[in-house]
């Protein structure tokens, strides 16, 4: 017995060590899977099912191809300039701060100090988040990984109602009926969140944007 468990935690350390990021994928595959079904399921009255995942992974796509396009810049330059004026907002800084203190503050002494020259705050930071950039684009970059979420986001949306069949199958027949009510729940529950999701993100982002034209923000 204590053989057994030894193996069995070893064998479980394995799978998770080696396989974890596999196992990562096809969760959040089916995660997606389940929140497009409201979308899917609707189209696939009209057409067969695969098309109608066709369909929306097409419209995903298309959806973050223009959104990367249309802010994916906008953050590169708006971090550039964030990063070119933080010794003029340190400035600031201590400036606000000696007039409420009634103190004398000199952020260059204050920075010499610290082994902090003004000149390199700059760089520093445009290099911590040109870092950042280039981490998170070799993430997005990573092809086989995104083909491997595409291909098993697809076949668990086009083949979901099979799928789910299949898997009431390998549970005793006292529990299947639990197993699909536990499944068609798990199902509607996700496809409403992300949808409410969806909403409220078009809400905010909607009255953020009246707000910033009538404030006159760029």
């Amino acid at each position: 017995m204590v053989l057994a468990l030894v193996a069995i935690a070893t064998f479980t350390r394995f799978v998770v060590d080696d396989g974890g990021s596999v196992i990562f994928t096809v969760l959040m595959a089916w995660f997606a899977a389940l929140a497009v079904e409201p979308a899917v399921a609707p189209l696939s009255r009209r057409m067969k099912r695969g098309a109608a995942t066709w369909l929306v992974m097409a419209g995903l796509a298309l959806f973050l191809l223009v959104f990367v396009l249309a802010f994916g810049q906008l953050f590169v330059d708006q971090v550039h300039q964030l990063a070119a004026q933080i010794p003029s907002l340190l400035q600031t800084l201590f400036a606000n701060v000696a007039a409420a203190t009634g103190g004398k503050l000199d952020p260059n002494t204050f920075l010499t100090s610290l082994d902090v020259q003004p000149a390199g705050l700059a760089s520093a930071a445009a290099a911590l988040f040109s870092g950042f950039l280039t981490v998170l684009g070799k993430v997005l970059d990573s092809v086989l990984g995104l083909f491997t979420f595409g291909l098993l986001f697809f076949y668990l949306s086009a083949d979901g109602p099979r799928l789910r069949l299949w898997l009431a199958r390998m549970f005793p027949a006292a529990a299947q009926q639990f197993f699909l009510t536990v499944y068609d729940l798990t199902a509607v529950k996700t496809g409403h969140y992300v949808g409410a999701r969806v909403v409220l993100a078009t809400i905010n982002a909607s009255t953020t944007a009246v707000v910033f034209v009538l404030i006159g923000m760029p």
